[in-house]
């Protein structure tokens, strides 16, 4: 697999962006003396090539900082029975009609593989650990037995969460965070960039 190289004036313009997603291009070009015209240009190739994205994540956990709407974590590992492949549980998800409950309840959402077979990583959020068992079980494993059947799912691993530490490579929840970015005195010499 090929490795994309950044050149240091995008490593720049990245960092700036880790430390504050709602930067400026005129404030990246101050702090970093590259010019605002290759600033711009530079940032619409990074995001059209898919290297940087943008996104609001809102923390429903524990108040504060979150908003207390969810208290418990549990990371699911499901492993598909054989014969499920990757591109039908792919083309199952994407044309899937009842994707409602992944949005509210599941924090993150994973396809890998165990031992030759599909597997499912996925880290489910509710208000108590035993709704978190009821969204399992009432709703997850029917969504995958209306595709697959019953009997689709050959192993369960469930361990259960409780302090966020880190997301992103970059974002030290407690650390270095502060407001929505990271903390101005973060040295960049800790920043990951690739």
């Amino acid at each position: 697999m090929a490795e994309m190289t950044l050149d240091l004036q995008e490593r720049k313009i990245i960092a700036q962006l880790v430390r504050n997603p709602r930067v400026s291009d005129n404030q990246i070009s101050r702090q970093t003396k590259i010019p605002l015209n290759t600033v711009n240009r530079k940032r619409k190739g990074l995001e059209a090539r898919g290297l940087i994205s943008y996104m609001a994540k809102v923390e429903y956990g524990p108040y504060p900082p979150g908003t207390g709407t969810f208290g418990a974590r549990v990371l699911y590992m499901v492993t598909l029975r054989t014969g499920v492949t990757r591109a039908s549980f792919l083309e199952f998800f994407r044309r899937s009609e009842k994707l409602g409950f992944l949005a509210k309840h599941t924090k993150l959402f994973y396809m890998g593989e165990r031992d030759g077979k599909v597997l499912l990583v996925m880290l489910i959020e509710s208000r108590l650990e035993s709704d978190i068992i009821d969204i399992f079980n009432a709703e997850l494993i029917p969504w995958l037995e209306s595709q697959y059947g019953l009997g689709c799912v050959s192993q369960v691993e469930a361990v259960t969460l409780h302090e966020g530490l880190q997301v992103l490579h970059n974002y030290f929840q407690g650390i270095n965070m502060q407001h929505g970015s990271m903390k101005s005195d973060w040295p960049d010499s800790l920043l990951y960039l690739g």
